[in-house]
């Protein structure tokens, strides 16, 4: 609610003006005059000014400085002055200056109307900057809390991938070696037999290794993000014979540990969508940085599929394929919304498919 006694102060070089001015305003208001810009900051910083009414051209000034401290500290600026050319009017209000008034043609209802109108749309500023700042941090907290279940989880991985290497692997391992001791105690005939059974040992050896590695692959230790999802490139060739091209638009760094965690596992999702759907073996990964925005494309030349599919109405993303150790496309997008990002598909059926990922830079630290 606006209070009915306001504090206004009148900056103007000119004293006939300021005269003109407070005699409009004499006995409802409390008028401060300044005729210089060092005397309207002394002005500012000494009482708690409603309402400034600012001459546009202020002799040795920085007018513009002044209007944007105001805007700042959340003070409504009317803008006095003779010239009425309609750029300096735009440039004003773009400014932050709440009306704009021409001397000579303003009376007492034109001015009180104009800081009345000027203190409602600064308070319904004022209100919609708290509540944005609110949500802000609403989202910091959201985006702390995926940093740290990423982390959490990693850590869970690790702890289980230590399970596998240290007790799983060595009990296989010396079971085999077991066996070969017992082999060699048979006859030959009756040692062949056990062959079968040694071979399965190596393949749940061979297993438990690469699970392993999925779970918590030694590159996430400490290299950059480039150099991961080159390694990850490595074993999906490795793997099943995929060639993921790589290419970095600039000098990528990302330093916080969660967020390359969080986007080596999407886009190593990615690439086993394009191993199990695509039908192909061929895949492009592109990095690049601009406009403080972090742009990853995981594209490839296959089979594609109709995008209209992923629509909630077609029973939604999991239905089609898009899944992988329940990290599919919709947590993929969930937790991307989480750290402030989106993602985007583009895919026609038999012209391959891109999906872009997109991060703000501020959360890439």
């Amino acid at each position: 609610m606006i209070k009915q006694t306001l504090e206004i102060a009148i900056i103007d070089d000119d004293e006939v003006d300021r005269e003109t001015v407070c005699r409009l305003l004499k006995g409802q208001h409390t008028c401060y005059e300044a005729a210089t810009e060092q005397e309207a900051y002394s002005l500012l910083e000494e009482h708690a000014i409603d309402c400034v009414l600012l001459d546009y051209h202020l002799p040795k000034a920085d007018t513009f400085k002044l209007l944007s401290s105001c805007v700042d500290h959340f003070i409504p600026v009317i803008v006095l002055t003779g010239d009425e050319r309609p750029e300096v009017i735009v440039k004003t209000l773009q400014q932050g200056a709440q009306d704009y008034l021409v001397k000579g043609d303003v009376n007492q209802t034109m001015l009180n109307y104009a800081i009345a109108n000027a203190l409602e749309k600064v308070s319904l500023r004022k209100r919609l900057d708290e509540k944005n700042h609110r949500l802000e941090e609403k989202n910091e907290q959201l985006r702390k809390l995926a940093s740290d279940l990423t982390l959490a989880e990693q850590r869970e991985r690790h702890r289980i991938a230590q399970i596998l290497h240290d007790d799983l692997q060595q009990q296989v391992f010396g079971a085999q070696i077991m066996l070969r001791s017992v082999q060699r105690k048979l006859e030959k005939s009756d040692a062949a037999n056990l062959n079968g059974i040694y071979e399965q040992l190596e393949r749940i050896i061979r297993i438990s290794r690469e699970l392993t590695v999925d779970l918590s692959p030694p590159i996430l230790k400490g290299e950059g993000l480039f150099e991961t999802l080159r390694w990850l490139g490595d074993e999906m060739y490795k793997r099943y014979e995929l060639e993921v091209e790589l290419s970095q638009g600039s000098n990528l760094s990302i330093p916080g540990e969660s967020m390359r965690i969080f986007l080596f596992r999407v886009i190593r999702e990615l690439l086993f969508n394009v191993v199990k759907h695509s039908k192909t073996l061929q895949a492009h990964i592109s990095l690049e940085e601009k406009e403080d925005e972090l742009c990853i494309k995981v594209k490839d030349q296959g089979a594609g599929f109709d995008t209209t599919r992923l629509e909630p109405e077609h029973q939604g993303f999991e239905h089609h394929g898009f899944e992988h150790q329940g990290f599919g496309l919709y947590s993929v997008k969930e937790q991307l919304e989480l750290f402030g990002g989106h993602f985007e598909i583009d895919s026609q059926i038999g012209a391959g498919t891109q999906v872009v990922l997109k991060l703000p830079g501020y959360i890439l630290l």
